[in-house]
């Protein structure tokens, strides 16, 4: 009898799932010590004043060197520490209270982006600033789309809100759905208001640390520097025993090498910064290692989202926080097109299969056009139609004896030459399961596609837009915590704040946008 046979007829499953390995196991461990390296030999500058002491109590060598900062060094051994004292998985909840994205082992989650400028208006099609109300429905829009697990808020209100826009993103996204929330914040209080939204709707500070629902998301200022505003932020949420998200936004070419090795080794070296403070605050606080891993293209002076670097420095990255046992989260999905075309579809295709295969946690991305400058809700749909496609082949095809089908093989031949398998109760039974069914791509014939109108992609996308906007309704708040929310809010806007950020901020995005 033959090995199949065996495994067949003993009741064995055979996992068949794919999956992407870029780095031996040499490579790993050449680049995980060149991050130590650069953390023992080469320092990194860290304003904090908190973080300052707790590296000095920990035995950091500390120098001088801006008003800014110091340089800190650290020693291999308080890495390694604090590398042991970091929980191996995130769990993360959602607005009910229900475990939903399990950041372990290969388990990969997608969400939208966050801060892109300016929008594609799904009516008008005219590319314009964001309102409060359009946070709402792009939080509607993932809310309905089953292969987005988490929201981030896609776009930005800073000419609304100023610096304050944060809270106010966070509240339109609390409104609007039951996933998970990613999140940004301006400073700590921006961070203690939304922590405190949080907690309304969770029952309590305790419950909410017991099942968070939120993830606070920051980033280095590459290369080797670290603000002070996003260290006191996540200082005060391991203080509160909340879960921390921190790694680097690098560019390659621009702020790190523009070779992948060493601009892998630098983001992971950065990263490793914000963990090892975390966990000199508060030892056991969850922690996500993170990167933007961008691909600065010094021909059309942009950052590069398309580029097959970019998913190559993504794999990269990924294997590096798997070898340290840490949850990870990269962007992914995001395209360098101005609108959904082919383009699009086929960068965010590459983008979400590669971060599927590679398996990292936590990929924020759908709905950012033109190099995250633009918001689209049409590509949030197309996102999450490729992620569905992307999570039906990651499935794998597991063999055990229903799947071997051998009986129905049989069958049909015991019956030849008439019998096929069409209408075998096994095909019955098995169709749905086997074979996804897309909701967006179209597989009519031509004369079918025709008569139905002859819709491109783009705009099957912008119809599927408009029913969720019009005809969906995601599940309420009770009527007290959403005044309690917005009382929340309004006392987190400063007028002050407001008329700094309108005049400074926002203008300094017109002009971002005008390049």
């Amino acid at each position: 009898m033959s090995t199949v046979k065996d495994l067949r007829w003993a009741g064995l499953t055979q996992k068949m799932s794919p999956s992407l390995s870029i780095l031996s196991q040499d490579q790993k461990h050449i680049l995980i010590n060149t991050a130590y390296e650069m953390l023992e030999r080469t320092g990194q500058r860290v304003g904090s004043k908190e973080a300052l002491e707790l590296f000095r109590q920990a035995g950091c060598r500390i120098e001088p060197l801006d008003d800014e900062g110091d340089k800190v060094f650290f020693p291999q051994r308080l890495i390694e520490e604090c590398l042991r004292l970091t929980p191996k998985r995130l769990l993360l909840y959602n607005r009910k209270g229900e475990p939903t994205l399990y950041c372990e082992g290969r388990n990969s989650y997608f969400s939208p982006t966050s801060a892109c400028p300016k929008m594609w208006d799904p009516y008008t099609g005219e590319r314009r600033a964001w309102k409060k109300e359009d946070i709402g429905n792009a939080t509607k829009i993932n809310d309905a789309l089953p292969n987005l697990d988490a929201m981030f808020a896609l776009g930005s209100l800073a000419d609304d809100y100023g610096f304050d826009c944060f809270v106010h993103e966070v509240h339109a996204m609390m409104m609007n759905t039951t996933k998970p929330i990613i999140y940004l914040s301006n400073d700590v209080p921006d961070t203690k208001a939304i922590c405190e939204m949080a907690a309304v709707i969770a029952g309590g500070w305790d419950k909410l640390r017991e099942r968070p629902f939120i993830l606070q998301y920051d980033e280095v200022l590459s290369p080797l520097k670290h603000k002070n505003h996003a260290f006191d932020k996540f200082m005060y949420l391991a203080g509160e025993g909340l879960p921390v998200r921190y790694g680097a936004f690098t560019m390659s070419g621009a702020s790190s090498p523009v070779t992948l090795p060493g601009a892998a080794a630098q983001s992971l070296a950065e990263a490793l910064v914000g963990l090892i403070a975390v966990q000199l605050k508060r030892p056991g606080t969850p922690y996500v290692m993170a990167i933007l891993p961008g691909i600065m293209d010094l021909k059309f002076g942009i950052l590069s989202s398309g580029a097959p670097e970019y998913h190559l420095f993504h794999g990269i990255y990924t294997e590096l926080c798997h070898e340290l046992s840490l949850p990870v989260m990269a962007t992914a999905g995001i395209t360098d097109s101005k609108v959904v075309d082919a383009q699009a579809g086929a960068e965010a295709l590459w983008s979400y299969l590669c971060a599927a295969l590679s398996g990292c946690h936590l990929n924020i991305g759908a709905g950012s056009v033109e190099s995250h400058l633009i918001g689209s809700f049409e590509h949030m749909v197309l996102c999450n139609e490729i992620i569905g496609a992307v999570r039906r082949f990651m499935k794998g095809a597991p063999i055990d004896n229903s799947t071997l089908a051998m009986d129905v093989v049989q069958e049909v031949g015991d019956n030849l030459p008439n019998a096929i398998f069409i209408d075998r109760d096994h095909t019955t039974e098995k169709y749905l399961t086997e074979q996804w069914q897309p909701d967006v791509f179209n597989r009519n014939n031509f004369q079918s596609w025709t008569e139905k109108g002859a819709k491109y992609t783009h705009q099957v996308c912008n119809e599927k837009v408009k029913d969720i906007l019009e005809n969906y309704t995601p599940e309420q708040l009770p009527a007290e915590t959403l005044q309690t929310l917005e009382e929340i809010a309004k006392s987190a806007t400063s007028e002050e704040t407001l008329a700094v950020g309108k005049t400074s901020k926002a203008k300094r995005r017109r002009k971002f946008r005008s390049l």
